[in-house]
């Protein structure tokens, strides 16, 4: 006989009222056997997610009631990514990691995981995800179940006074897992780290002795105005250098004696 499910899960709040809801359908030889069986429940205080997670659990416990005959398969099929994810593809990490997600924490709802994958080993669980809202009969049918048990735990709390607040064992489940990571929090290793900050603070102050580097600058203005006097008087000199190209002139006052030769043309008197 093979099975077919359809779970919903819902809350007003998250956190708040909820409730979780199935459908169960058998099928022999590709034709439904039996009527549908339908079932629902809620908690006064709880989340989308655990709902989600509990019509899943409480559909799978109810088969061998609910069920007659051989189960050869199962479908599973729900508007939660979360469960069918979870089912299909993260929960062998968890199992493999003690439980705890990949930040190290506890995983979250895992006293809920751990119940669904104990059921479910029992069967050949095929998980399969649709659309919700989206016009499936059953997915809307569980979805009605659902708001109709959120709708009277919300009216029996007002005419009670009431006001939602998570039970106590939600409150010891909370609390454990709060005091988890602390441990991982508290690996000391953050107060070292703070305690460095600390003495390296303190040094700091003390490099307070190199405010004496400040009145080393002071002079490296001194010394620049030296040197800035002293690159004007370098050039003042080159005009100096130049003085010997005045001599050329001189040169030429030799070649004036050349006519001095000239006057040697004494060689008529000679011919006397």
């Amino acid at each position: 006989m093979q099975i077919k499910i359809y779970t919903d899960g819902g809350c007003s709040g998250n956190p708040g009222p909820g409730a979780w809801a199935f459908i169960i359908n058998a099928y022999l030889n590709g034709k439904q056997a039996a009527s549908s069986i339908e079932r629902s429940g809620g908690d006064e205080f709880t989340t989308n997610n655990r709902m989600e997670l509990s019509a899943a659990i409480h559909a799978l416990e109810a088969v061998p009631a609910l069920v007659k005959g051989r189960v050869s398969s199962i479908t599973l099929i729900t508007d939660s990514r979360y469960v069918q994810q979870g089912m299909t593809d993260w929960i062998e990490t968890w199992k493999a990691n003690g439980w705890k997600s990949t930040d190290g924490m506890l995983v979250k709802n895992a006293e809920l995981w751990l119940k669904l994958d104990s059921v479910a080993k029992a069967y050949n669980v095929d998980w399969q995800w649709v659309k919700g809202h989206d016009g499936d009969e059953y997915n809307e049918r569980c979805d009605a179940l659902v708001q109709q048990v959120i709708k009277k735990l919300k009216a029996a709390q007002k005419s009670q006074g009431k006001v939602a607040k998570p039970p106590a064992d939600t409150k010891l489940a909370l609390k454990g897992a709060a005091k988890k990571p602390a441990p991982k929090s508290a690996a000391k290793k953050p107060a070292p780290k703070s305690a460095a900050a600390k003495t390296t603070a303190v040094k700091k102050p003390a490099l307070k002795g190199t405010a004496k580097k400040p009145a080393v600058p002071v002079k490296k203005p001194a010394a620049a105005k030296t040197t800035a006097v002293k690159k004007p008087a370098a050039p003042a000199k080159k005009p100096v250098a130049k003085a010997p190209a005045a001599k050329k002139p001189v040169v030429k006052t030799t070649a004036a004696k050349k006519p001095a030769v000239k006057s040697a043309v004494k060689k008529p008197g000679g011919k006397k």
